[in-house]
């Protein structure tokens, strides 16, 4: 009996390195903080008085620093204000 060889079992043939999904993935969530800093410190600041919201506060403020610093909450705003009206009206309107 002759042993069957394994499929691959990437799409691809081959596998991608840590390293590599590692920078994807912190290249994604830089790009998110600085789309959605503004709205992050802003959410945080509509949170029940107290400990929880403090801290949400303290957490989001150097977020919210990058995002303005970087202008990227701009394309965030102009989408919101144009797509986004748009895409939340009512269905059949």
């Amino acid at each position: 009996m002759e042993p069957q060889e394994q499929p691959d079992q990437t799409a691809s043939g081959r596998d991608v390195p840590i390293t590599r999904t590692l920078l994807c993935v912190g290249v994604f969530y830089g790009i998110m903080v600085a789309l959605n800093g503004v709205a992050m410190h802003q959410s945080a600041s509509l949170a029940e008085f107290g400990w929880r919201r403090d801290a949400l506060r303290r957490l989001n403020r150097p977020l919210e620093v990058m995002s303005r610093a970087t202008g990227a909450y701009r394309f965030r705003a102009a989408v919101s204000a144009t797509a986004g009206q748009w895409l939340n009206r009512k269905a059949g309107t």
